[in-house]
């Protein structure tokens, strides 16, 4: 993906947990020239048929440091663990994404333009 930003999100998927739990795991690398304190990624899931499981979004967050610069065929990972008891949803869209760098300074990134990078992240 390619996308001028300050975040390269290379994977996105929904993992089932268990029979009954579905679990956001994401790929990304620091494309900045600063150091991430914190990363919240927010997403929005949906069922097999593209509808929203509107009472579900939710959030999770990587804590850093996290360096610019990795190489390339390296990326931070994040996984969160029974995130949704609810075995309908089927694929996610990031929201948002907000920034926290070591600096004190913050960015928010709308989900719109990564997601166009993407098709539907899909369960497996």
């Amino acid at each position: 993906m390619d996308i001028n930003t300050n975040i390269a999100v290379s994977e996105v998927q929904v993992l089932s947990g268990s029979s009954i739990h579905r679990d956001p795991y994401v790929e990304y690398k620091n494309t900045s020239s600063k150091t991430y304190k914190y990363v919240h990624f927010s997403f929005i899931p949906y069922n097999a048929v593209g509808d929203t499981v509107a009472d579900k979004p939710s959030s999770i967050k990587a804590t850093g440091p996290e360096e610019p610069g990795l190489g390339p065929d390296m990326a931070y990972k994040l996984y969160k663990d029974n995130v949704w008891r609810d075995n309908t949803i089927d694929h996610i869209v990031i929201d948002s994404i907000r920034i926290e760098y070591m600096d004190g300074s913050e960015e928010l990134l709308d989900g719109d333009a990564i997601n166009k990078a993407h098709e539907q992240y899909k369960a497996v």
